[in-house]
């Protein structure tokens, strides 16, 4: 549940490079979004060894959104993680969230492939 009692829009909260310390709201994220999914199953060394995990932060120790954009040695990306928590909109997040990380693919030259429908999640009401 958000912190504020507004209706959150895309543009809440702040686009950030994941850290060790935000393992836990990541998992929280991942578990809300599809109950069968642990980070363990998306191997949470993986997160920052191969790539780049982003977060939307909402509010000190309350994140909104993940993206993990994997990066090849042929400079080649590929975004393989998405979670929306579901009192954002979806769409308004997703696009924000996508922007993003084509923006650091660009930004380090790669060319980037969109997200697998199946690895896009969407937190349960």
């Amino acid at each position: 549940m958000l912190m504020s009692a507004t209706n959150p829009s895309a543009s809440t909260g702040r686009v950030r490079n994941a850290t060790l310390l935000d393992l836990p709201e990541i998992s929280r994220l991942i578990t809300n979004a599809s109950p069968k999914q642990t980070l363990a199953q998306f191997d949470s060394g993986d997160l920052f060894e191969h790539g780049y995990a982003l977060v939307l932060e909402l509010a000190p120790d309350h994140l909104g959104a993940v993206v993990h954009v994997e990066v090849d040695a042929t400079h080649h990306a590929t975004i393989d993680l998405m979670v929306i928590d579901p009192e954002l909109p979806p769409l308004d997040t997703e696009l924000r969230m996508s922007g993003v990380a084509h923006a650091l693919c660009e930004a380090y030259g790669c060319n980037c492939d969109t997200i697998a429908p199946r690895q896009r999640f969407r937190g349960r009401r």
